[in-house]
C-alpha cells in the first residue's frame, strides 16, 4: 500500500480563496512596482534615482501613488493572513506572516499620511520587516532539502536589497 504524500494532500486542501489570497502578495508587489515606476517616469520634476517613492504623492495627481500604497498594503496584508494559514507549523510559522503584515500595514500608513517624518520612519520599518521576513524564510527553506535553492536565492535577495538601500541613502544624501 502506498502512503499518501503529505505535501500533495496539503495542496488539495487549499480553497480557491486561499490560492487567491496567496497570489495577492505577488499581485500587490507587481502592481505597486508597475504603477510607481510608470508614474515616476511621467511625473514632472521627480528624479527616481534621488528621491523616495513617497515624493510622488506630492506631485500633481499624487493621489495615484497614495492609492498605490494603500492597495498594495491591503494585498500584502491579505497575503500575510493566507501565509499564516499556509505555514501551519515549523520555523517562522508565526513570525514570517507577522513581518509581512507589518510591511502591508506600513504601506497603508504611507498611503494615508503625507508627513515626511512619519513616512521616513514607516519606510524604515517596512525595509526592516521585509529583510527580517526574508531572513526567516531563509531559515525555513534551509531546513528542508527540497527548498535549499530558495534559501540561497532569498539570501541573495536580502543582500541585494541592503546594497540598494545603501546606494539610495548615499544618493539621497550627496
Amino acid at each position: 500500500m502506498i502512503e499518501p504524500d503529505s505535501s500533495n494532500s496539503l495542496l488539495t486542501q487549499r480553497t480557491n480563496l486561499q490560492i487567491t489570497l496567496l497570489c495577492s502578495g505577488i499581485i500587490g508587489a507587481v502592481l505597486f512596482t508597475t504603477i510607481y515606476f510608470c508614474f515616476g517616469v511621467i511625473a514632472p520634476n521627480y528624479y527616481m534615482i534621488h528621491e523616495p517613492i513617497s515624493r510622488l504623492q506630492l506631485q500633481p495627481y499624487g493621489w495615484i501613488q497614495s492609492l498605490n500604497y494603500v492597495v498594495s498594503g491591503v494585498l500584502i496584508c491579505t497575503f500575510s493572513l493566507a501565509l499564516r494559514k499556509e505555514l501551519v507549523s515549523g520555523f517562522g510559522s508565526t513570525l514570517i506572516p507577522f513581518f509581512h503584515l507589518l510591511t502591508g500595514l506600513g504601506s497603508i500608513i504611507l498611503g494615508v499620511c503625507l508627513n515626511h517624518q512619519v513616512q521616513l520612519y514607516t519606510g524604515g520599518i517596512i525595509f526592516l520587516s521585509l529583510i527580517i521576513g526574508l531572513l526567516l524564510f531563509t531559515g525555513r527553506f534551509s531546513a528542508n532539502p527540497q527548498w535549499r535553492g530558495w534559501a540561497m536565492y532569498t539570501i541573495l535577495s536580502v543582500l541585494f536589497m541592503i546594497a540598494l538601500g545603501i546606494l539610495f541613502t548615499y544618493s539621497a544624501t550627496h
